[in-house]
């Protein structure tokens, strides 16, 4: 069921938000070791991200994970305590509207595809198409051993077996295949 809440409130405890003391501040100029930055934001900065969002536990995890993704990527020198924490809080708001966002597509993306019963085996008749046409593209080996692995149910030492290869060369073959077919229907998709 939906939230009938707006997707980001910004409350004025956030920008606001208590900070731990310090005995290591970051000195002008240097950068703290992820170590460091990680034990003594996360607990402020996943506090702040619950009363930003009002989202649940897994989102707000993942929102402070975008933040030290962020910090890895990005590795940022602050001009003593007071910059590091504005940049975190403004990485934080950042991160959460991203994720909502990006929620918020897929939803409707979602919403936009056509109902199907469940269980009653129906598909759609373009992705059915596409699927045998990007298959169709695999070469020849791969197309027996994706046949014989999840159309007949067989192991991989089967598979390979009736193709004249090992279970790994088989595993290695399969997992190329339904990466470019991954590939190929993201391209289709987008």
């Amino acid at each position: 069921m939906h939230d009938a809440r707006p997707a980001i409130a910004v409350f004025p405890g956030v920008c606001g938000m208590t900070l731990p003391a310090s005995d290591g501040a970051p000195t002008a100029g240097a950068r703290p070791s992820l170590d460091e930055v990680y034990g003594r934001t996360f607990g402020p900065l996943h506090a702040a991200a619950r009363a930003l969002t009002g989202r649940d536990e897994a989102f707000c995890l993942d929102v402070v994970q975008d933040v030290f993704v962020s910090y890895i990527r990005r590795s940022p020198a602050w001009e003593g305590e007071a910059a590091m924490w504005s940049w975190l809080r403004t990485t934080l708001v950042r991160a959460a509207i991203d994720r909502v966002r990006r929620d918020e597509r897929a939803r409707r993306r979602e919403s936009q595809r056509p109902a199907r019963a469940p269980g009653t085996g129906e598909s759609d008749p373009w992705a059915v198409e596409w699927l045998r046409e990007a298959v169709a593209l695999l070469p020849e080996r791969d197309r027996a051993l994706l046949g014989l692995r999840y159309a007949h149910g067989r192991t991989l030492e089967t598979s390979g077996g009736a193709e004249g290869i090992g279970w790994s060369s088989v595993q290695g073959r399969l997992t190329r295949a339904l990466r470019r077919l991954r590939e190929s229907a993201t391209e289709w998709m987008s």
